[in-house]
């Protein structure tokens, strides 16, 4: 009896700690000297991601641009895409969640949020999102992957916003 019990209890921790070791994500966190509400305009379209360099197209094909249930489809440069939906935007609040429902990307069940938020009259700006994948090495090439994919991004939205007209 004993032995089955550490037998059932073996297989339960390797289930879950296999499980944790699929589990990665990635944050960026950047300060842009504009207004949060400007930048906050430019990230809440969802039908637009003209602020990231590594986006080569979006087409929106569900919903309205910045109601949740909008999806659209995003193809970067590298010929990678993925299927992504809004799940929540709150103005008042400065935030939007979105959830990839297909990609080509060696992962599944990834969330991303964004966050706007004032500092000292400057916008902060946070994107932070968490994925799984069947093979951690896969996961984690995903993972530096979606961290280049989010620093890049912030890196031309604070040149974009910060620029003298």
């Amino acid at each position: 009896m004993m032995k089955k019990v550490l037998l059932v209890l073996g297989l339960f921790l390797g289930l879950l700690v296999n499980a944790w070791a699929t589990y990665f994500g990635a944050v960026e966190i950047t300060s842009i000297n504009a207004p949060p509400l400007k930048v906050w305009e430019k990230l809440a379209d969802f039908s637009l991601l003209d602020w990231n360099p590594e986006v080569v197209k979006v087409e929106l094909i569900e919903g309205v641009a910045m109601k949740p249930g909008a999806v659209r489809v995003v193809t970067l440069k590298d010929g990678s895409k993925y299927k992504e939906k809004l799940v929540e935007i709150d103005p008042s609040k400065m935030r939007l969640v979105a959830e990839v429902i297909e990609s080509t990307l060696p992962m599944k069940q990834l969330s991303s949020t964004l966050n706007v938020t004032e500092k000292y009259g400057t916008a902060i700006v946070e994107w932070n999102g968490q994925f799984t994948s069947d093979n951690p090495q896969d996961a984690q090439k995903a993972s530096q992957f979606i961290q280049a994919l989010y620093r890049k991004g912030f890196a031309h939205l604070k040149t974009m916003l910060e620029a003298k007209p």
